[in-house]
């Protein structure tokens, strides 16, 4: 009832800089997910969500075409819960004035999936609920109307992305071999963002991302439209 589709590309095609940590990234987030925290007397090694992995390493490569048909995968489905993460580039298209996931064959006139696209996906879906996580440049800028500035989110969506639509976002963080969102998006996963009971909401995951980050840093944004969190993980409680 929990699936997961973790992106992380650091290869890119034609004049697009190659990135260092964003495969890390989601080869990290999709072991961490596959499993409750096995700390947990309880929950020990229970199977968490159902993850698809898909790196962007110069070995395999995500491609427009690819990362569309997954992402209908995704949030087709009735009454689950769905997890999307992306950890790569995103940009403004100067040609339509859309947000785009730059996939590994990402052009200057054709840089990959849009992120209006994305978002009418998760709208669409009658799904129980769905977690979005970007680790990109101008993430912030997903659900944005970029006309009045204003949201659009379906009921049960949840979004927390790296930085703000006007800023980029550091492949470089706390821990070797990690962006500056991932790794804090790691520690919280982990158990530094858990509840007394060990749950591990994304409200928890973005209140110790936003204490971490100073405000002269990139700042992470959260948008949500739920009545009730989902768990994303369950940790170590600190009582019985």
């Amino acid at each position: 009832m929990k699936r997961a589709l973790i992106v992380g590309i650091d290869e890119y095609g034609c004049d697009i800089n190659p990135l260092d940590n964003a495969v890390n990234d989601a080869r990290e987030l999709a072991k961490i997910l596959t499993f409750n925290d096995p700390q947990n007397p309880f929950d020990a090694k229970t199977p968490n969500f159902d993850v698809r992995y898909f790196p962007g390493d110069g070995v395999e490569i995500v491609t427009r075409k690819n990362l569309y048909e997954q992402i209908r995968w995704l949030f087709k489905g009735d009454h689950e819960d769905v997890l999307f993460f992306f950890a790569g580039h995103a940009v403004r298209s100067d040609l339509d004035d859309n947000d785009y996931l730059v996939t590994s064959d990402g052009t200057a006139d054709n840089f990959g999936v849009d992120m209006d696209f994305l978002m009418e996906q998760a709208n669409s879906s009658n799904l129980r609920s769905a977690t979005i996580l970007l680790d990109c440049c101008h993430s912030g800028a997903v659900a944005t109307n970029h006309t009045d500035a204003t949201s659009k989110i379906g009921k049960g969506i949840s979004i927390l992305t790296a930085s703000d639509e006007d800023e980029f976002a550091s492949d470089l963080g706390s821990r070797a071999g990690h962006g500056t969102f991932t790794s804090l998006l790691l520690d919280a996963l982990e158990g530094q963002a858990a509840d007394i009971l060990g749950r591990i909401t994304p409200a928890s995951i973005y209140s110790l991302i936003d204490s971490r980050l100073s405000p002269t840093q990139q700042r992470p944004i959260f948008k949500s439209n739920v009545n009730k969190f989902i768990e994303l993980r369950r940790a170590a409680p600190r009582i019985y």
